[in-house]
């Protein structure tokens, strides 16, 4: 194979590698990429063909952006936790207008750098390894991309732990786990002991059933 020959063959097995990963998740993480698949995903940018997101995510038109989604992706870390959290479990119809999100201790706000991405979010620090504890993931339809949020367990200890607490939302969002298919009682008091609240949690679990 000359040099020419094996140059073609080199890119169209990037390019392959490529249409692979956007076929499987409609959008393509700069992070994830190498120096020269990069440089493809920006000129298929200019080509149209994928949208950038602040150079950090490249999606492709078919893909509805998922702001939740995309949020961490640019930011590169967070959880979601509090309000937001509970909206993305489907225990509160209240959409979360400010974005609450769970941070490492020490981590500094690129507000200047993403500021379409940290507005209306609230930031908090959290020290290891409660930062890390109770964490889960939600799929995202047309992606294997997933969503970092905590646990519905945590967030229901949570509610109790709160100052001040919101009664309608407690009383809501234990109604909602009570008839959810995957509610899990015995998870649900592991975390509430281990935050110091299982009696509390026991009194709204027997007031609910």
């Amino acid at each position: 194979m000359t040099k020419i020959e094996n140059y073609f063959s080199k890119k169209q097995k990037r390019l392959d590698d490529l249409r692979k990963k956007l076929a499987q998740d409609n959008l393509l993480v700069a992070t994830e990429l190498s120096d020269s698949d990069l440089v493809l995903a920006k000129e298929m940018t200019k080509e149209k063909l994928l949208h950038s997101i602040d150079n950090r995510i490249f999606i492709t038109s078919e893909f509805p952006i998922n702001d939740f989604l995309i949020r961490q992706l640019v930011l590169g870390k967070g959880i979601y936790y509090g309000n937001t959290a509970l909206y993305l479990w489907n225990l509160s119809d209240t959409f979360p207008y400010t974005i609450h999100i769970a941070m490492p201790l020490g981590y500094r706000i690129p507000d200047s750098r993403y500021p379409d991405w940290t507005k209306n979010v609230h930031f908090k620090q959290v020290r290891e390894p409660m930062l890390s504890n109770d964490v889960e993931r939600l799929d995202v339809e047309g992606t294997t991309k997933t969503i970092q949020l905590y646990s519905q367990e945590r967030l229901l200890v949570d509610l109790v732990k709160s100052r001040p607490t919101d009664q309608e939302q407690i009383k809501q969002s234990y109604r909602r786990y009570l008839h959810s298919k995957d509610r899990n009682f015995n998870q649900l008091l592991v975390v509430a002991k281990r935050l110091k609240v299982e009696n509390k949690v026991r009194d709204i679990m027997e007031l609910m059933i």
